[in-house]
């Protein structure tokens, strides 16, 4: 199991939203490659971008993540990913894993990109209680949770980020009963976002989810709850 520290991009600069919303950006950092770099001076060999300014269609953050990769660090990069030109684009930079969300609905799309970048998609699925939200988490997509992944497992997705949206940014723990529903689906490498807020939750996500393959942290980081060096001992 592997920790993964990550990086929100809006504007240039290193943020994190509360649950999705625009309007509660921290600004943590105007030199996210700087933020990068101490990550990975601290052990971290993966990372997690998001691209808000994508996801929101005002612009991107092309350059800084080129900025990042060309550290020697690996990234798995989502916000925005409409189109195969996007995602072609993404993986000409180096990224290693290309994160949809919303789009993943679209089982057109989905069987697109499956054809194309199969060991490097992601889909993130965002839970709010048994509903996966679309539009940036603004909506319910009418879809149950358990019903999105047997659809995802049914296409043979490889990589899947698990998101508890009521738990996102509020530093409460993730949701671990509702993980634990995803062990059923054997064929996919799961990853945990969402609530994670001390070393005390990595060490139960730990014994109580060990098929997990990594488990995602962004504030928890930037507000000193977890180190980076402890997480990355305390998974090993």
């Amino acid at each position: 199991m592997i920790f993964i520290p990550a990086i929100d991009l809006m504007g240039g600069k290193v943020v994190r939203l509360s649950q999705g919303k625009k309007d509660s950006a921290i600004i943590y950092s105007d030199r996210p490659q700087d933020v990068a770099k101490r990550w990975q001076d601290m052990g971290a060999q993966f990372l997690h971008l998001i691209d808000l300014d994508a996801a929101f269609g005002i612009g991107d953050n092309l350059r800084i993540i080129e900025d990042i990769i060309g550290l020697g660090l690996k990234v798995q990069v989502g916000g925005g990913i409409r189109d195969m030109a996007h995602a072609a684009r993404l993986a000409t930079l180096g990224v290693q894993r290309i994160i949809i969300g919303t789009r993943a609905l679209d089982e057109e799309f989905l069987d697109g990109l499956l054809a194309e970048f199969y060991y490097q998609l992601a889909v993130s699925v965002d839970a709010r209680g048994n509903q996966v939200a679309v539009n940036g988490w603004l909506s319910d997509s009418g879809r149950e949770f358990f019903d999105v992944m047997k659809y995802l497992a049914e296409k043979k997705v490889r990589w899947v980020i698990y998101t508890d949206i009521n738990r996102d940014g509020g530093l409460c723990g993730p949701n671990i009963e509702q993980a634990k529903t995803l062990k059923d689906f054997q064929t996919i490498e799961f990853m945990l976002s969402g609530g994670v807020s001390s070393l005390t939750d990595l060490a139960r996500i730990k014994k109580e989810l060990p098929f997990l393959y990594g488990i995602i942290s962004g504030k928890a980081l930037y507000e000193d709850k977890i180190d980076l060096k402890a997480a990355l001992e305390t998974l090993k």
